[in-house]
C-alpha cells in the first residue's frame, strides 16, 4: 500500500488553469477529499468534472478568492478542517509594477 491521505481534506487553490488541475491529482489519487478552488464558477465546474471523471473520485468545487479572508474562512472543509493546502494562485494583478530600487 502506497502513500495514503484517506480522511484528509486538501484544498487546491488556483485549480482551474495552469498546473493547478494536475496538482490536484496527487491528493485525489492518494484518497484525500479534494476541494478545488477557483474564482470563476463555470470554469471551476468544468475542471472539477474532468478530475472526478478521470480520477474516479469525488470532491468539492468552491468558487472563492483566496485573497479574501472572509471568503476563504467560509470555504468547505472536511472533518479534519483543512489538513493540506496546495497553493497554485498566480499573479492576478497584471498592471505594470515599478522596478525595485537598488539597495
Amino acid at each position: 500500500m502506497g502513500f495514503r491521505l484517506t480522511g484528509r481534506t486538501a484544498v487546491v487553490t488556483g485549480s482551474v488553469r495552469g498546473p493547478g488541475p494536475e496538482m490536484a491529482r496527487g491528493p485525489d489519487a492518494a484518497g484525500a477529499h479534494v476541494v478545488l478552488d477557483g474564482r470563476h464558477p463555470v470554469t471551476l465546474a468544468r475542471a472539477a468534472a474532468r478530475l472526478w471523471v478521470e480520477g474516479g473520485h469525488d470532491g468539492t468545487a468552491a468558487a472563492f478568492d483566496v485573497t479574501d479572508r472572509d471568503a476563504a474562512e467560509q470555504a468547505p472543509a472536511g472533518p479534519d478542517g483543512v489538513g493540506i493546502l496546495v497553493g497554485d494562485v498566480g499573479d492576478r494583478d497584471r498592471r505594470a509594477r515599478p522596478s525595485p530600487r537598488p539597495s
